[in-house]
């Protein structure tokens, strides 16, 4: 029985080994670098800020409402 759990738990524990094959970067700058500073411009239009205050806007209304904290008429 020891001999079938031992197979079973190093059978479970090849795509352990498989999947994580070395320590790669995923990230070619420091953490200082990367920002959002270079979309400034774009976050300021009208058109975005508009956008994301109905949208924001909206899933408040409906957290409000799942809460019964609004009314669905209102």
């Amino acid at each position: 029985m020891g001999f079938k759990n031992t197979l079973a738990a190093l059978m479970l524990a090849v795509p352990l080994g498989l999947a994580h094959p070395g320590h790669e970067k995923v990230y070619q700058h420091p953490l200082e670098v990367r920002t959002l500073d270079h979309c400034k411009r774009d976050f300021a239009k009208p058109e975005f800020v508009k956008r994301t205050v109905e949208i924001h806007g909206a899933e408040l209304s409906r957290l409000r409402r799942s809460l019964g904290i609004e009314k669905e008429d209102e």
